[in-house]
């Protein structure tokens, strides 16, 4: 009964990218994430990433004979660095000090990890799920759970979930700490301690190999103490444990977290003796002892302590095979053809899960079977096909849970040419999960790739508005007489903002270029997403917008406020579009809402502020609808990752899920009120901090105390010839070059002439990031202003690192640039 092993057995427990990046990281706590100090470097920058790898839990992670760490949960891990390219470089110890020095921040990662609510940390998806269980001395005095009351009772690091069973059944045993597993079971074998809690699978694995035959389980697995083994990552770490589930999704889908399954496990359930070897040994036994009785007395002495031994191991590997049948993380049922009733043999427990029913009784017919009716079809055709082979299906089958994909693997346990009764073991893997991750995996590449072509064009729209603003704007400063003239400028500047407006959008919600808070209102945010969807929905929609004027600014990231506001606004769309598609009365008028009120500091408990800022109040964003709204069982689950209520391949699941993240992570709170016919509504609160102080707009600096002599380079002529007939009549000599590398072989050899380098960050030959790092090297005097439709986080961090003087984004018009000009300039002496 040996399968390929999948990684989780219920659903939501599955692999996932963009995933997992999101499912476990719904749980981190604001608090704790805001002070990460693993969130002030990208992962490229960390790399190799620092692990703390255990070395002393057999058969997960343990040092071997030379010395190196082996074992499952460490080959599951290698290989998922691997399929990411991620590096990594590892520091051992025992699994307390490791636990300690990863809470004191000095891994990365904490390779092996029983999943729990830790506030510093963050988990990966779980790599196997295992059954924990009661095991005591076979000799002891522990016989039922009640005599443990006042005994000593072991333990590892987390003992909640024995704590709930002991009291549920109003006991008290005296609990005592262990270092490991290991040691846990060799004190249980010596009679040092009365009973311990470990998985079934871990007691079978290491009494295997140090041969412990003196420890049985107490009683049967008891419901709520699974183990699930996972890895952590620092709290607010998002980035690594996305790479480390996209590595985990990667090798189950390529075979190899098979391979590594079978190399660990598969050699426990060896078959040690067979019978037929115990009655040869037997018969020996007594012809010798009919020959020679005394020396077949003391022979046979000799076989009887044989026997039992065996007797043990047979046991032990009977028990270790019924564990690896019970605990694998995939439905397995055994059927037995039957005439044209085939009857079911046996069913693991995965199966009962899967297909929502209680473990049957062996023999039970087919057709008995409580479960779906599509179910009942996937078994009775594996097993009336009877393949000589194993083969796999994928079908579509109704759970209690909704359709799901289900891969039905057929093996036959029996080879058609031997005598006996044929049997089939039925293996069902739900892979729902999977083929949405998949999905989800092939859309992020498809946006990876929108936005960068969205970023070109945003690029070249602004190369194409930079100079129709600047003569726009000397238009208008030279003739300021012409009213006619005035008002068709006028119109032509007012075509150019808005367009600019729109690429900057379309660079806003194609890629997140900068982090950086700043100081934004929220009806302005509110407007432009309202421009962005109304024009792209049902126009029998109305769209209201609730937001005083006077409402104070927020001190927030643009992009994520944007993101907030549009998921939700995404989300009210389609709960009426879904109205409107049905029945709706004549009367109902869909309407979509937006909401916002100022909130005293006292209102809600302060969030956690590092920076020592003092909380100036909150605000209250409300979007509502009148759609059909949701029931109390979706309204619980809204907010989890992958979690959506629409068909497939209408929904991710995500962007609820994103809202709740950005918000929690600001220090602010959300809370949904919905009922059904009703509609819904979403409330966000988000603190309010002071701003940085900003210089006003519009207000120019000083110009400078004499003219300078300025290095233009600019490929785009459109751009670089209003750029110098403007800096020329303002009275600076400008040499132009149109190509990075003629201007830095002309820089290299006049580093002293130019007072002022004016350089875009895109340009042929060598860019301009390049070129303005070579000049800091051979240590250039002058000031630098750097020029770019779109700086990205990376050039942002370059230029930063680089020490220019000032930059501005294109498009800009003539008193834009000129006032850049002067920033720059400002301070050098006459």
């Amino acid at each position: 009964m040996t399968s390929r092993p999948k990684v989780l057995r219920r659903p939501y427990c599955r692999f996932g990218v963009v995933a997992a990046t999101l499912l476990w990281a719904a749980g981190i706590r604001a608090d704790e994430a805001a002070q990460s100090p693993f969130r002030t470097a990208t992962l490229a920058q960390r790399q190799p990433i620092v692990v703390g790898t255990v070395s002393d839990t057999f058969p997960y992670s343990y040092a071997g004979p030379d010395g190196q760490i082996t074992g499952f949960a460490s080959e599951i891990f290698e290989a998922a660095c691997r399929a990411v390219n991620l590096q990594t470089t590892r520091a051992a110890g025992p699994a307390a000090e490791v636990r300690q020095r990863f809470q004191n921040s000095e891994f990365d990662v904490l390779e092996y990890q029983a999943v729990s609510v830790e506030p510093y940390a963050e988990f990966s998806v779980p790599f196997l799920n295992l059954e924990g269980c009661i095991f005591v001395r076979t000799d002891g005095p522990i016989n039922r759970l009640k005599d443990l009351d006042g005994q000593p009772f072991a333990v590892l690091w987390d003992r909640g979930q024995v704590e709930q069973l002991m009291q549920q059944h109003k006991i008290s045993p005296r609990y005592v700490s262990t270092p490991s597993q290991e040691a846990m079971l060799r004190a249980i074998s010596s009679g040092e301690i009365a009973a311990g809690f470990v998985s079934q699978l871990t007691e079978l694995s290491i009494a295997a190999r140090d041969h412990l035959t003196n420890i049985r389980m107490l009683g049967r697995p008891y419901a709520g103490l699974d183990i699930r083994l996972a890895y952590a990552v620092h709290a607010g770490d998002s980035e690594l444990l996305g790479r480390l589930n996209e590595g985990m999704a990667l090798i189950h889908r390529s075979g190899e977290y098979d391979q590594i399954y079978r190399r660990n496990f598969s050699q426990l359930g060896s078959y040690i003796l067979s019978a037929e070897d115990v009655e040869l040994y037997a018969s020996g036994g007594l012809a010798c002892a009919f020959l020679l009785a005394l020396w077949g007395y003391f022979h046979q002495r000799k076989l009887r302590r044989e026997l039992a031994v065996q007797a043990s191991v047979l046991a032990e590997q009977g028990a270790l095979l019924q564990a690896l049948y019970d605990n694998i993380p995939m439905a397995m049922t055994v059927i037995e053809p039957h005439g044209d009733t085939p009857r079911v043999v046996s069913m693991n427990r995965e199966a009962a899960i899967l297909y929502s029913v209680d473990l049957p009784a062996k023999g039970q017919p087919l057709d008995a079977l409580a479960v779906s009716e599509d179910i009942r079809r996937l078994l009775r055709e594996a097993t009336v096909n009877r393949p000589p082979f194993p083969t796999v299906t994928v079908s579509e089958a109704a759970l209690k849970g909704g359709k799901r994909f289900l891969e039905v693997t057929s093996v036959a346990l029996r080879p058609a040419d031997t005598a006996g009764t044929d049997r089939i073991c039925v293996l069902v893997e739900d892979i729902t999960d999977r083929k949405r991750q998949e999905a989800e995996i092939a859309r992020s590449r498809r946006l990876r790739a929108v936005g960068e072509l969205v970023g070109g064009i945003a690029h070249e729209f602004n190369n194409l508005l930079t100079p129709v603003m600047m003569k726009a704007g000397e238009i208008q400063v030279s003739r300021p007489d012409d009213d006619e003239l005035q008002q068709d400028v006028a119109v032509i500047l007012t075509a150019v903002q808005r367009t600019a407006e729109l690429t900057r959008r379309l660079l806003t919600f194609g890629r997140k270029v900068d982090q950086r808070a700043e100081a934004v209102r929220v009806g302005a945010i509110a407007a432009g997403c309202f421009d962005l969807l109304r024009h792209t929905t049902d126009r029998r929609i109305a769209w209201e917008q609730r937001i005083p004027p006077d409402l104070p600014p927020l001190y927030f990231n643009a992009t994520d406020l944007n993101q907030i506001l549009l998921n939700l606004l995404l989300n009210a769309r389609d709960a009426l579009m879904d109205r409107l598609a049905g029945s709706a009365s004549s009367q109902w008028v869909p309407a979509i809402t937006i909401e916002a009120a100022a909130l005293p500091p006292e209102a809600f408990e302060p969030p956690p502020n590092p920076d020592g800022r003092t909380l100036l109040g909150w605000q209250l964003l409300t979007v509502r609808d009148n759609g059909l709204g949701m029931p109390p069982d979706v309204v619980e689950r809204i907010f989890e990752p992958f979690f959506t209520t629409k068909d497939v391949g209408k929904g991710t699941g995500l962007g609820l899920a994103t809202v709740w993240h950005l918000v929690t992570d600001a220090g602010g709170q959300v809370r949904v009120e919905s009922a059904l016919g009703s509609g819904s509504a979403f409330f966000i609160v988000l603190p309010v901090w002071p701003t940085q102080a900003e210089a006003a707009e519009g207000a120019a600096p000083p110009p400078p105390g004499r003219s300078a002599r300025v290095l233009l380079v600019e490929d785009e002529v459109l751009v670089a010839r209003p750029m110098r007939q403007l800096l020329e009549r303002a009275g600076h000599a400008v040499q132009h070059y149109p190509d990075g590398q003629e201007a830095w072989r002309h820089l290299e050899g006049h580093l002293g002439a130019y007072d002022l380098l004016i350089a875009d960050v895109n340009l042929p030959g060598k860019n301009g990031i390049d070129l303005v790092g070579r000049a800091r090297e051979l240590n250039f005097s002058g000031r630098i202003l750097m020029v770019s439709g779109r700086f990205t986080a990376s050039d942002l961090q370059a230029l930063t690192r680089l020490r220019i003087d000032h930059s501005i984004t294109k498009p800009f018009n003539a008193q834009q640039f000129l006032q850049a000009v002067n920033r720059t300039l400002g301070g050098i002496p006459a």
